[in-house]
């Protein structure tokens, strides 16, 4: 992840890191189907972190949310080209919100902790791979 720390401030990551991405998880796809050639391999991407009032994402660390978009798009063609299973967390949680009167929750319905899949989204996911798999059988 050279370089996204040092264009943090920056409003989208560079063209340039893109690729780099790109070719680096490629490799890494290679590499472990040749370790694990009768696997499926899949890809998903990262659900978008809720924001505050002023604009700001609930949970920093997990980066801007223009680097997740460009990461997601990224992680999806990538998936299109390798011809990898993708489970497009960003566009299930789309489904998921605060739940009514908020249960003293202080981030979104779909993440436990603002960052990890809450059980009804795993629930939904593993729902998911369940589906493709029996449809692949």
């Amino acid at each position: 992840m050279r370089g996204v720390w040092n264009a943090f401030d920056q409003p989208s990551l560079s063209v340039e890191f893109v690729e780099s991405w790109l070719t680096n998880t490629t490799n890494l796809v290679r590499y472990v189907r040749n370790l694990f050639p009768s696997s499926l391999v899949a890809w998903h991407t990262t659900a978008m972190p809720l924001l505050n009032g002023d604009g700001t994402t609930w949970h920093p660390p997990l980066g801007k949310r223009a680097f997740i978009a460009q990461l997601n798009a990224a992680g999806r063609f990538l998936s299109t080209r390798l011809g990898l299973m993708l489970l497009d967390y960003e566009m299930m949680v789309q489904g998921f919100h605060l739940p009514p009167g908020d249960s003293g929750r202080d981030f979104p319905y779909y993440l436990m902790d603002n960052s990890h899949p809450s059980e009804e989204l795993a629930l939904e996911i593993i729902n998911v791979i369940l589906n493709i798999l029996e449809e692949l059988h």
